[in-house]
C-alpha cells in the first residue's frame, strides 16, 4: 500500500511516506510517515458501543514537526487513502482525537 494522511487545518497537512503519494497531496505535504496503525471497525453495524478508530505516527526524530503540532489538531477531520493503485481509495475518515508529543508524533483518529 502507498498511503497518504491529511489533516483539515488551515492549510491542509499530509502525510506520506513514500514519494509516489505526493501527487495526492494537499496543503503543505511532509515525507514523515511512520506507521499507520490497525483499523478498528465496530463488529455490530450500527449498534456497537464502539466507533471506527486507528492511529498514525510520523517521524519526529529531529524535532521539526514539534512547533507544527505544539497546538495539536483536536477535532480536526483526518482522511487515510491508498493511492497504490494510481486512484486515491478511501480507507478511513475521522477525527483527531488525542496526540502524543516527542521523537515520534502518534495521532489517534476517531470516527
Amino acid at each position: 500500500m502507498i498511503l497518504i494522511v491529511r489533516i483539515d487545518t488551515d492549510p491542509v497537512l499530509s502525510f506520506y511516506r513514500d514519494a509516489r503519494a505526493l501527487p495526492f497531496s494537499a496543503g503543505v505535504s511532509y515525507r514523515r510517515l511512520a506507521n499507520v496503525g490497525t483499523i478498528r471497525r465496530p463488529l455490530q453495524v450500527g449498534g456497537g458501543s464502539e466507533n471506527a478508530n486507528t492511529s498514525i505516527a510520523m517521524d519526529n526524530g529531529d524535532g521539526r514537526l514539534t512547533a507544527l503540532f505544539a497546538t495539536p489538531p483536536f477535532r480536526r477531520r483526518a482522511v487515510i487513502e491508498d493511492v497504490s493503485t494510481g486512484t486515491a481509495v478511501r480507507l478511513f475518515t475521522g477525527t483527531v482525537t488525542r496526540a502524543t508529543l516527542g521523537p515520534e508524533i502518534t495521532l489517534e483518529l476517531e470516527a
